[in-house]
């Protein structure tokens, strides 16, 4: 378009702002929070697609393990006992790339951690009617994405609780091994499925609370091994509201 035909050019002419530039009247407060709303919706929004693409991993991995007819063997199930040791081992040298901000590593050992996952998982296909895992995973989906956003908008700091969901956890897995090796009772195993959920709903809320501060105060430079350790903790408390909703919940074959 020619200058005389501009339909801006008497604004320009007068020293007027040209309305496709930024606007020069913001407050500090207001530049400064749109500069951290790129970061933060980026670790945030990666977070969880990584966490969604994980899941997905696992899935299909679960699918296809479990289809193979593997797991009907007994050469089967030491296959997948043995397959722990590789998630273990995947998940910590996953956490240590996230650390050292190595991207590369980052996504790959996160995603073979996932993938190892599915293929332990593939047991609860033997254990579960395929309706009744469907449901849970909907209804955890469902109670995931509420505990979330009450996590995102809720002003009360959420940290001062870690330690004590920290030691839950820890009580969980020691009672759970204790039940396993000698109490053998449906009424303990009940209780920590109970006290499972509930501190895995407490986690995600606190989970997504850090990742939203984390992300805050990222300067651009981590946002996507930020993003995949926030992932990293969301796909353990999906996974796990998920697994006690089926043991309290699913129905058995």
């Amino acid at each position: 378009m020619a200058y005389e035909n501009n339909p801006f050019r008497e604004q320009f002419e007068n020293g007027a702002r040209s309305p496709y530039t930024e606007p020069e009247n913001l407050s500090a407060a207001e530049k400064v929070a749109g500069a951290m709303a790129a970061p933060l919706n980026n670790v945030l929004t990666g977070s969880f697609v990584y966490m969604f693409t994980a899941l997905l991993v696992s899935g299909v991995a679960a699918l296809i393990t479990a289809n193979s007819g593997l797991i009907d063997t007994t050469m089967g199930k030491i296959i997948i006992l043995v397959a722990f040791i590789p998630e273990l081992i995947c998940f910590f040298i996953a956490q240590s790339a996230i650390k050292k901000n190595n991207v590369v590593l980052s996504y790959i050992f996160f995603y073979l951690y996932a993938l190892f996952n599915g293929v332990t998982l593939s047991v609860i296909l033997l254990v579960y009617q395929l309706g009744s895992i469907t449901t849970m995973f909907f209804a955890a989906a469902a109670m995931f994405a509420v505990l979330a956003f009450v996590g995102f908008v809720l002003k009360m700091d959420l940290s001062k609780f870690g330690v004590i969901l920290l030691v839950a956890l820890i009580v969980i897995i020691i009672t759970s091994l204790l039940n396993v090796f000698l109490f053998h009772s449906s009424t303990v195993e009940t209780i920590i499925s109970v006290v499972g959920l509930l501190a895995f709903m407490g986690l995600t809320m606190y989970d997504v609370q850090k990742i939203k501060n984390m992300a805050a105060g990222n300067t651009g430079d981590r946002t996507t091994t930020l993003a995949l350790w926030g992932a990293l903790q969301l796909y353990l408390d999906f996974l796990n509201i998920f697994l006690y909703l089926l043991r309290l919940f699913g129905k058995r074959k």
